[in-house]
């Protein structure tokens, strides 16, 4: 799976990506930034047509992959007819994704989803700490109200998400309390 998703990203193709086998007809759509061994670096993209955000998921999670079919069509006839232009923050593609992700994050101070479980709610807030192995986040409810922090192995992330549209939601509600 790994050689086609690097394919997939060098040719720059608009996929649909399953990851959780439980719910199969949930999937991310967007374009592959970066492939490793351990993660893909997404530019994902909203059933609107519209930039949301990027997401990191583990490689190894990944089980079919989309590329050629109609709603996919219907996201490049979105995105060509809203003027797409690419022209979003940039996320370092070089090294750990999943470390720069985190990085840009903390340093863009970025509201986040991460999941450590396929079956449970997803952890949303911002990352306070992160040291190697532990990430640190401060809750933010679905209302943007703090609802405690979490800590977490670095390894048990299955995905994390930034620039989300829920996420720059949750911000502005949070940062106008």
């Amino acid at each position: 799976m790994i050689n086609i998703l690097k394919k997939l990203c060098k040719d720059g193709n608009l996929i649909a990506i399953y990851t959780n086998r439980s719910y199969y007809d949930k999937f991310s759509v967007g374009y592959i930034l970066a492939v490793t061994e351990e993660n893909i670096l997404i530019q994902s993209l909203s059933p609107r047509g519209e930039f949301d955000g990027y997401s990191v998921i583990k490689t190894d999670s990944v089980y079919r992959l989309e590329t050629d079919e109609m709603y996919l069509d219907k996201i490049r006839r979105l995105l060509a007819l809203k003027g797409y232009n690419n022209e979003f923050p940039a996320i370092d593609t070089n090294g750990d994704i999943l470390i720069n992700i985190i990085n840009y994050a903390i340093g863009n101070k970025q509201i986040v989803t991460i999941c450590i479980d396929e079956d449970a709610s997803d952890i949303i807030g911002y990352i306070v700490d992160f040291t190697g192995d532990k990430v640190k986040v401060l809750q933010v409810s679905e209302y943007g109200q703090n609802n405690g922090e979490t800590i977490f192995p670095l390894q048990e992330i299955i995905k994390i998400c930034v620039n989300d549209t829920i996420c720059m939601d949750l911000d502005i509600l949070y940062r106008n309390n």
